[in-house]
């Protein structure tokens, strides 16, 4: 009866869900990736990637209207690599292959070169940096700037953050800079696993973690093709001349991808000795991209063939947006909700909202990389839902206007509208509410794997 149940909401789910893009109600925008890449190698990071801080100015609000709430969520700034012991385990795999003699005399600049860069990074996987504190200012900084109104008087915030240190230290260093420039600033603060639901619902800590089940078997082999497509025999031969020795010890495309990780990293470092360019050529910095970003789409987009889970776990973000933004503006005793969170946070709620290009289903995975791409998700990822109010009620115009931003830059939601950027804060609801109800009554049929 269980399955019955869940094969009934999946497919209501994925009828509701699909519906604006399959209509043709949001249009989506094609982009050529790989040339986009070849011009900014950065962003063949990924997830690695830096967001800007470029100022963009603001999109005036409609006449009549004025802002007087923000709510906001956002993705740590930049940090060191993630996985815990990667600078460690490089550096000793690097330095026995040179003992061993297995080293070619490339492998022996890398080691030559990755010495010298080492102390700079020892230790620090995860931690955040001065420039992803920096990045938490500016964006802070912004946001004074572009809505003073929204700070005039008495300010009070209320925000939440996962229990990760990088996203704590990025939390504390956007409210250090709100407070000063603000005096009357002031704000109520928590972190801890009860937000995770509304912070970061795929996290295995999220106290209603639901677990997934396995991809069709389609998806698998297309992972995997990907993968096996890799020229991995030809980059890490530029390195060791004993491939079986690299293979044993190692893994070849483990060594690949973890060398990777840590060079298009050294974007995120405050002052590296050496950013570690060139190891890999454009072509294999671009797979190793593509590899990861189809796991990223896989896992919190709308493919076509997946279950949707990620995507579908963010309805708790929305209603919790929605609920808290109507409860705030009521009373008129919160002007921000502030939440600090992840890229697998920010991802499955973009996906959901569908955001720009975030809700594209793409069956082809030749076609993702062009529309699905997680550099739009960078270290520093925000997005804001700026609210504003008319000054006097007036017959035929919306009570409230909201104004959605991503990344500093005006975003585009699923259906139209009220002018421009701006969409009528009824009509959201009315669009999201049902979509939000139908996504809990899938979750709570979702079949966990024990």
């Amino acid at each position: 009866m269980k399955t019955k149940t869940f094969s009934r909401l999946a497919l209501l789910a994925a009828g509701i869900l699909f519906a604006a893009v399959t209509a043709g109600a949001q249009t989506l925008v094609r982009h050529d990736t790989r040339a986009e890449i070849a011009a900014n190698p950065d962003k063949a990071g990924g997830v690695y990637y830096m967001v800007d801080t470029i100022h963009h100015a603001p999109t005036p609000a409609p006449k009549g209207y004025r802002p007087v709430y923000i709510s906001h969520i956002g993705r740590h700034g930049a940090r060191f690599a993630l996985s815990d012991g990667v600078y460690e385990s490089l550096k000793r795999l690097l330095e026995k292959a040179d003992a061993d003699g297995k080293l070619t005399p490339e492998g022996k600049n890398l080691l030559k070169r990755y010495e010298a860069f080492y102390p700079q990074a020892a230790f620090r996987g995860g931690d955040l940096t001065r420039k992803g504190q920096s990045q938490h200012r500016f964006i802070a900084r912004t946001m004074v700037q572009d809505y003073p109104e929204v700070f005039k008087g008495d300010t009070r915030a209320d925000v939440i953050s996962t229990r990760v240190p990088r996203v704590i230290v990025s939390m504390l260093s956007f409210l250090d800079e709100m407070n000063n420039l603000d005096k009357s600033f002031s704000f109520k603060l928590d972190a801890g696993y009860v937000y995770l639901p509304v912070l970061e619902p795929s996290s295995g800590s999220n106290p209603e973690a639901i677990r997934r089940r396995d991809n069709p078997a389609s998806v698998s082999s297309t992972s995997e093709a990907l993968r096996n497509a890799f020229p991995t025999k030809e980059a890490a031969s530029r390195f060791f001349n004993d491939l079986d020795y690299l293979e044993k010890g190692y893994g070849a495309y483990r060594f690949l991808n973890d060398l990777f990780s840590v060079s298009i990293d050294t974007q995120c470092l405050d002052d590296p000795t050496d950013r570690l360019e060139g190891l890999l050529t454009p072509d294999e910095q671009y797979r190793l991209w593509e590899i990861n970003n189809y796991g990223f789409y896989t896992r919190f987009g709308w493919h076509p063939e997946t279950d949707h889970l990620g995507a579908m776990q963010a309805a708790k973000m929305v209603k919790d947006f929605i609920d808290k933004a109507d409860a705030d503006m009521a009373s008129g005793n919160v002007n921000l909700r502030l939440r600090f969170s992840h890229d697998t946070g920010m991802m499955p709620l973009l996906s959901f909202l569908k955001v720009d290009n975030f809700g594209a289903a793409v069956k082809d995975p030749q076609d993702i990389a062009d529309y699905w791409r997680s550099f739009e998700i960078p270290m520093g990822c925000n997005f804001q839902l700026v609210f504003f109010q008319r000054k006097r009620p007036a017959k035929g115009q919306p009570a409230v206007l909201v104004k959605p931003l991503l990344n500093g830059y005006d975003a585009r939601l699923p259906f139209e509208s009220w002018q421009g950027p701006f969409y009528d804060w009824e009509r959201f609801k009315a669009y999201y509410n049902p979509r939000i109800e139908e996504a809990l009554r899938f979750l709570a049929a979702y079949p966990e794997m024990k």
